[in-house]
């Protein structure tokens, strides 16, 4: 249902917005899809300042990856590292435990952007895969940006083994465009 309701949201927005223009900052091409470009990292910007990864390469938990899921709208991501909070959860987990991940995005580019936590997938040492659990509502991650520069802030859940290895787990990133159709893998954070 999320999904239904972030192109609906992207719409009223985009009319309420009529013809604003962009915030004066050349436009950023779209990562290649295709993987050309993977791997390419932004260099460290000053001492202290996070690095950044433009498109589909792999960066710390912590570390931010900036992503153009189209040619007129960036968006920059972060997740921290997982953590184990189950012990907070009124839901007993199906497969063992609850992994929670804290994720932010902002719109660096465009008009409107949005990002949602069923576009990242847990992979675990094994390389089995896990999808968003439904575990609490409260701060699912599913976020509308706009060109203030504020950040969307929630989490991420996921339900996996007891005895699953945090540290050993990695999140793939594969991003969509305004009409929920994927267009790429945006980014993979590791610990």
């Amino acid at each position: 249902m999320k999904r239904l309701i972030a192109p609906v949201a992207v719409a009223l927005l985009l009319g309420l917005t009529g013809c604003a223009g962009s915030n004066g900052a050349d436009t950023i091409a779209p990562a290649d899809v295709a993987g050309e470009n993977s791997g390419e990292t932004q260099n460290q910007q000053s001492a202290g300042e996070e690095q950044a990864s433009t498109g589909s390469g792999t960066v710390k938990f912590g570390e931010s990856v900036e992503f153009a899921p189209e040619a007129d709208t960036t968006l920059k991501v972060t997740l921290k590292a997982p953590t184990d909070q189950s012990a907070l959860e009124t839901m007993v987990p199906a497969e063992g435990k609850y992994v929670y991940i804290d994720a932010e995005a902002v719109l660096t580019d465009g008009i409107m952007g949005v990002v949602s936590g069923d576009e990242f997938t847990l992979i675990d040492a094994k390389g089995n895969r896990y999808e968003q659990a439904a575990a609490t509502l409260d701060d699912m991650f599913l976020e509308m940006l706009a060109p203030n520069g504020e950040p969307g802030t929630g989490v991420i859940v996921y339900d996996v083994p007891e005895g699953t290895d945090l540290s050993s787990l990695k999140v793939e990133w594969e991003a969509t465009d305004s009409s929920d159709k994927p267009v790429g893998i945006g980014g993979t954070w590791t610990a």
